[in-house]
């Protein structure tokens, strides 16, 4: 009797847990099909990144991270299909968000890290005294600390500079945040680090890599467009349309005044005699990215 017991126990927890992983596996299965009136469907690709899907429709990731509620939007995997547009969506992001619209009226125009940065506001209320907030890019409301306020003349315009506060110390990527005294707000985002060219934000300059020379199964030298002063980028070689799983990190290029700057990167021994590759610059913790596809076969 004592072992039929166990045994029936025994079956009951088997039970229970395959319960379990039919509900959890038909739950994640919802949560991708929905919402069920959307209008535009993407597939992931390998090597897609939210923000790159996003630069396809004329979106942003947050909005898509909102309309598919992505937990951890950093986690997409190829062959996931995310929703894009959906019928009756109106994307309301926090006011601490940056909404990514070319309308964007405040920007950075120069910082020094963890020190202060210089914020230029345009086409605002005209002499109106505006509160203005700093905060983790992607933060909670709540979190977000006042750094001043600013008063914009006839023209709605305003510029002013702006003590960066220790809790935002060594935060990469800093939300940017003026307030109406009606509540109305507008907002924007930059790097914490020392520049005075490209800072970061909404309507900056993008990153590109272009391709220069080639040496078969050695090297590849990259010319890389409009990185952020003093932001370091990591490097990676994969094969054409591969798992970023499968990528080799092949070194670190760092941005300078310039907007042009150039550097050679071996090409790892795994795709030697590979004909198709790609190159990556990637900064994860101010989510930028850009990357150019190569021969692998020597240039003239």
């Amino acid at each position: 009797m004592k072992m039929s017991k166990r045994l029936t126990l025994l079956l009951l927890a088997f039970a229970i847990s395959i319960s379990l992983v039919i509900t959890t596996h038909q739950t994640a299965s919802a949560a991708v099909e929905k919402p069920e009136n959307c209008t535009k469907w993407h597939t992931v690709k390998q090597g897609e990144y939210l923000s790159k899907i996003a630069e396809l429709y004329d979106t942003n990731w947050y909005s898509l991270a909102s309309i598919n509620r992505m937990s951890n939007p950093s986690l997409i995997y190829p062959n996931q299909k995310i929703c894009i547009f959906y019928s009756g969506y109106t994307y309301s992001p926090p006011a601490n968000t940056p909404t990514g619209s070319t309308s964007t009226t405040v920007f950075a125009i120069s910082v020094k890290e963890d020190s202060y940065v210089t914020v230029q506001g345009k086409n605002l209320s005209a002499e109106t005294r505006y509160s203005v907030y700093l905060n983790k890019y992607y933060g909670n409301l709540e979190s977000k600390i006042l750094v001043g306020s600013a008063s914009t003349d006839k023209s709605g315009s305003f510029k002013g500079t702006y003590t960066i506060p220790k809790k935002l110390y060594d935060v990469m990527k800093i939300s940017l945040i003026v307030t109406s005294p009606r509540g109305s707000s507008t907002s924007n985002w930059f790097i914490n680090a020392t520049s005075s060219n490209n800072v970061g934000g909404i309507n900056s300059p993008k990153v590109s890599v272009s391709i220069l020379s080639v040496k078969k199964d050695k090297w590849v030298k990259i010319n890389v467009k409009n990185l952020p002063t003093n932001v370091t980028f990591k490097v990676y070689i994969n094969k054409l349309d591969a798992s970023m799983r499968k990528a080799v990190e092949v070194g670190t290029i760092r941005g300078t005044k310039n907007d042009l700057v150039s550097d050679s990167f071996d090409i790892p021994g795994t795709f030697k005699d590979l004909s198709n590759l790609e190159i990556f610059v990637i900064n994860n913790n101010v989510g930028i990215s850009a990357e150019a596809q190569f021969n692998n076969k020597t240039t003239n």
